[in-house]
C-alpha cells in the first residue's frame, strides 16, 4: 500500500492533457480509488475505528445524504471527502514523514523540468516573463491553476530542505519559483509568499522580518506589474456578493457538500449586474464563502477547529514541520481567491499535510485475534479513554 501511494504521488503531476478538460477524470480517479485503498488498510489495522476520525468528516457525510440539491457530478464529491479520509488517517497512522517528503522532492524536480520541456526551453520562459508573457499553454496539469496550486504547497518544503541541506535544493528551490510566476498564478503567488513569511515567522522570531518583507516586496511587484488589470478584476466581488446571499439563505448548516454550482444560478440575476451574463460560477473563489454555502458555519468552524488542533500539537521545533504548516497556510490564503483547494491533486496533498502533522511516532501494531476481540478493545477505547 505504501509503495502505490508513492507511485501515486510520482505520477500524478505527470500525467498529460492535450487541453482542459473535466476535473472527474484519471486524476481524481486514481486519487479515488487510492484513498479508498488506503481507507480499507487504515480499517483492517487500526482498531479503534470511528473514535479517531475527525468529526469534520462526520459532518461532511451527513451534508452529503440530506443534500437536497442534485449534483454536478453524482458521487465525487462523497468520493474525494472518502479518499481524503482514506489519505489523512494513512499518512498520520503508517507513513514516513521523510520519506514522504523525499518522494514529493522528486516528483517537483521531474514535473518542473518536464513543465519547461514541453514549453519548449527554460530560456523562452525567462524571456516571455522578461516581456511580461505568459506561454504556458501545454501544461502537464489539466491548466495551470492547478499547477501554481500545487507549486505552492510545494515549495516551502524546498525551501525547508534547502536550508539545511544545500545546493541542489537551492536549485530546485530557483526553478521552481520561476515555475509558478511562468503559471501567472497571481493568488497563488501571493500565498507562497504567506507562506514562506509564515515560515520564516516561525523559524527566526524577529529576526525574520528582513526575509519576510522580501518575500512580499518581491512578489507583490510581480503581481502589481505583471497583470495588474485581473488582480483588479471586479468580477470576484460579484461572485462574492452571490455568495453571501446564498449563505444567509441557510447559514448555520448550508445547501450541501457540493451544492455551489447548483444552487448559484438561483442567485445569478442578483449579482452578476457588471460581470459576464454568461458566466456559469462552478466555484465562488472563495474556500471559506463557499464552504459555507455547502456545509454552513459549523462545517467550516469544524474544519478550522480540526486544523488549529492539529497544528497546535504538532512539534514546532522540527523546520519541516514548521514547511507544513506554513505551506497549509499558503494555500488557505491562495484561496482566498483562488480555487485549487478543489482540485484533486492539490487537495490530496493538503489533506497528506495536515495527516503528517497529525502523526505521532510509529506505534508497533497489535495482533488481533477475530473480530470480537477487535470490537471489544474498540469498545474499551470509547469508554474508558
Amino acid at each position: 500500500m505504501t509503495y502505490l501511494f508513492y507511485l501515486l504521488l510520482l505520477i500524478v503531476p505527470l500525467i498529460t492533457y492535450n487541453k482542459s478538460i473535466d476535473s472527474f477524470v484519471i486524476k481524481t480517479l486514481l486519487i479515488s480509488i487510492t484513498g479508498f485503498a488506503a481507507l480499507g488498510y487504515w480499517i483492517t489495522k487500526e482498531w479503534r475505528g470511528i473514535a479517531s476520525i475527525p468529526l469534520y468528516f462526520f459532518w461532511l457525510l451527513i451534508s452529503y445524504i440530506f443534500c437536497k440539491w442534485p449534483l454536478g457530478h453524482p458521487g465525487e464529491e462523497v468520493l474525494l471527502m472518502l479518499s481524503y479520509l482514506g489519505i489523512f488517517l494513512l499518512s498520520r497512522d503508517y507513513l514516513n514523514r521523510e520519506s514522504i517528503v523525499n518522494i514529493l522532492m522528486i516528483s517537483l524536480a521531474i514535473t518542473v523540468g518536464y513543465n519547461f520541456y514541453i514549453n519548449h526551453s527554460l530560456f523562452n520562459q525567462i524571456k516571455n516573463i522578461y516581456h511580461m508573457r505568459i506561454i504556458w499553454h501545454n501544461s502537464s496539469f489539466v491548466n495551470v491553476r492547478i499547477y501554481s496550486g500545487w507549486l505552492c504547497l510545494l515549495i516551502p518544503l524546498v525551501f525547508a530542505k534547502a536550508l539545511k541541506h544545500g545546493l541542489f535544493y537551492w536549485v530546485l528551490f530557483f526553478f521552481s519559483l520561476l515555475a509558478i510566476v511562468c503559471t501567472g498564478g497571481r493568488s497563488s503567488m501571493l500565498g507562497l509568499a504567506a507562506a514562506l513569511a509564515a515560515f520564516s515567522a516561525f523559524r527566526w522570531g524577529k529576526m525574520a522580518l528582513i526575509p519576510i518583507i522580501w518575500f512580499w516586496v518581491l512578489f507583490s511587484l510581480l503581481g502589481w506589474f505583471y497583470l495588474p488589470h485581473e488582480i483588479l478584476d471586479p468580477s470576484r466581488a460579484h461572485f462574492w456578493s452571490g455568495t453571501l446571499d446564498l449563505m444567509a439563505s441557510n447559514p448555520w448548516t448550508g445547501n450541501g457538500i457540493g451544492s455551489f454550482s447548483t444552487v448559484y444560478p438561483l442567485f445569478k440575476e442578483n449579482i452578476m449586474q457588471g460581470a459576464d451574463p454568461n458566466h456559469l460560477l462552478v466555484h465562488c473563489h472563495n474556500f471559506s464563502f463557499e464552504m459555507i454555502s455547502e456545509i454552513g458555519i459549523i462545517g467550516l468552524l469544524l474544519f478550522l477547529f480540526m486544523i488549529w488542533k492539529i497544528w497546535k500539537q504538532a512539534d514546532k521545533k522540527d523546520p519541516l514541520n514548521l514547511a507544513l504548516i506554513a505551506a497549509m497556510f499558503g494555500c488557505l490564503v491562495d484561496n482566498f481567491y483562488n480555487i485549487t483547494f478543489y482540485y484533486s491533486a492539490v487537495g490530496m496533498i493538503f489533506w497528506l499535510y495536515l495527516g503528517l502533522l497529525a502523526s505521532n511516532k510509529k506505534r508497533e501494531e497489535k495482533k488481533h485475534e477475530g473480530w470480537m476481540a477487535r470490537i471489544g478493545e474498540w469498545s474499551d477505547y470509547c469508554f474508558y479513554n
